[in-house]
């Protein structure tokens, strides 16, 4: 059982995190594009845990180890193409629960931009 329902953009999670839009949707749920009002509207990534077999509970279950575990392994590591992990966030509507992992944006240069710059350099020579 989900919720269904898409956050639209301008609704608030955690009276603090502004949806800006819907970045992608998967069986776990939804990505979503955010601006942090408590730090200048700097933008993050939340990932809503909404998956759409909830209905059997083991099924939920390893769903939910799964999320866990991406959210430990994007919190372990530390690299300018990965985005950081910024926390996890419970919150419960209608009585169900859901989980949101907040990520912050990749700070390094894009794989693309990388090889824009190759190229260009590829030009020149």
């Amino acid at each position: 059982m989900t919720t269904g329902s898409e956050l639209p953009p301008g609704s608030f999670v955690d009276r603090r995190y502004r949806i800006e839009r819907v970045l992608g949707r998967g069986g776990f749920g939804r990505t979503y594009l955010a601006a942090d009002d408590r730090r200048f509207g700097e933008l993050c990534v939340l990932k809503e845990f909404d998956p759409k077999s909830q209905g059997d509970s083991v099924v939920a279950q390893k769903l939910h180890e799964l999320f866990h575990r991406e959210a430990t392994i994007l919190h372990q590591l530390n690299h300018p193409q990965i985005p950081k992990f910024l926390r996890c966030l419970k919150r419960t509507i209608a009585s169900l629960s859901l989980r949101n992992t907040l990520t912050a944006k990749p700070t390094g240069n894009s794989y693309k931009s990388v090889v824009n710059v190759a190229r260009r350099f590829q030009e020149l020579r």
